[in-house]
């Protein structure tokens, strides 16, 4: 049951069949999420049809980290129907071309920046990843688990590590996949989450923002969240949120151990996050409906042409955005890898390269079992 089912649902009106096509074959890691506040406005999901019919009023998912250059002819056949959004996903290194969005009349865009938010631009948050199951709401003092992190190497998530080795009753898989190492199966993952009090919830590739924290919060964990001088991603999200942020991890550790000593401050702790997160999944969706309601009626299209028509990010503001995202320990431990990587292709020829996945297959194969975690 969605969190709007236990609110008062909208009448359904202007997006009542309102169609959502992909323009990309893979199916996106978030469309559990974006089903889950479009759904219950009349929104449906079209099946999949590549090249993707254009409609007037109809949804578009680009979900890629690569590039997006749709083509002119496509763009001007959008134009011309009127009332069609963008869902724009994964483009966390800031590196499409924007001058896309003046085609359309509104855009929802994850993993977003200042630059590019403003008039026609809906900053929604990573949220909930597919196939997730019921939401887990045990008390955290009864939870086995102090804390858990999955997931591969990152410049922030060593720094993570260091930090909250010395927090005992942890569990941590961070397998380096350029090496061939492997991490712990989805499924374990997800039972992980459920039985953990902590989830910290380092930066990504480049971002702060992961998808990481709502899982935690589906699963009842409370998350710790990194910020950096610059960007304060989740407070700009949502704005004022009881979700525990630090400048460093250290100082995210030693919040950790101080309320573990009092069952009944980290069960307070974690209902005023579960409690925040379940309105705040409410509120999400009705600006979403507002936003595209008024997006359909053409009064954003005037700002997206302004401010898109002519403009994409100039290298300058997205090495500001990019390091605006990085901490100075995160920069440096991003350089010490990137020196790593050069000595290891100048050694064997070879480029690091791997990739390993919590969406990944539910076991490992039985001649690689790899390294399934350690308990701290």
């Amino acid at each position: 049951m969605s969190p709007l089912d236990k609110e008062q649902k909208r009448t359904l009106g202007p997006l009542a069949g309102m169609k959502l096509y992909r323009l990309l074959e893979p199916t996106p890691v978030e469309l559990d999420w974006l089903m889950q506040h479009l759904g219950p406005l009349g929104v449906t999901l079209a099946p999949l049809t590549l090249p993707a019919p254009v409609e007037p009023g109809a949804l578009y998912i680009y979900n890629s980290t690569q590039r997006m250059d749709l083509p002119a002819e496509f763009l001007a056949r959008v134009r011309s129907a009127g009332g069609c959004g963008l869902l724009h996903l994964g483009d966390e290194y800031f590196r499409s071309n924007l001058t896309n969005y003046a085609a359309f009349d509104f855009v929802v865009r994850m993993l977003s920046a200042a630059p590019i938010n403003g008039p026609g631009v809906f900053p929604l948050a990573l949220g909930l990843t597919n196939d997730l199951g019921p939401p887990v709401t045990t008390p955290a003092s009864e939870r086995p688990l102090t804390w858990f992190f999955a997931g591969d190497w990152k410049a922030d998530r060593n720094l993570m590590a260091n930090a909250f080795r010395h927090l005992p009753g942890g569990f941590l898989s961070m397998p380096k996949s350029f090496y061939g190492e492997r991490g712990i199966s989805r499924p374990d993952y997800l039972l992980k989450l459920a039985s953990s009090r902590f989830a910290p919830s380092p930066a990504g590739n480049v971002c702060i923002e992961t998808c990481r924290p709502y899982e935690a919060l589906h699963f009842g964990a409370i998350p710790l969240l990194p910020k950096t001088r610059f960007a304060d991603t989740y407070r700009d999200l949502f704005g004022s949120h009881p979700l525990p942020t630090f400048y460093d991890w250290e100082a995210a550790r030693s919040f950790a151990g101080t309320q573990l000593k009092s069952p009944r401050t980290l069960d307070r702790l974690q209902s005023e996050c579960l409690d925040w997160w379940a309105k705040e999944q409410v509120l999400i969706t009705n600006r979403l409906d507002a936003f595209i309601a008024e997006g359909r009626a053409g009064a954003l299209r005037a700002s997206l042409q302004s401010r898109f028509a002519n403009r994409d990010l100039g290298k300058f503001e997205r090495m500001q955005v990019l390091i605006g995202q990085q901490s100075p320990q995160r920069l440096m431990a991003r350089a010490a890898f990137a020196v790593e990587r050069m000595a290891y292709k100048l050694k064997t020829g070879k480029t690091l390269s791997g990739e390993w996945s919590i969406q990944g297959p539910p076991s490992l194969p039985p001649d690689k079992p790899g390294p399934s975690g350690s308990q701290q």
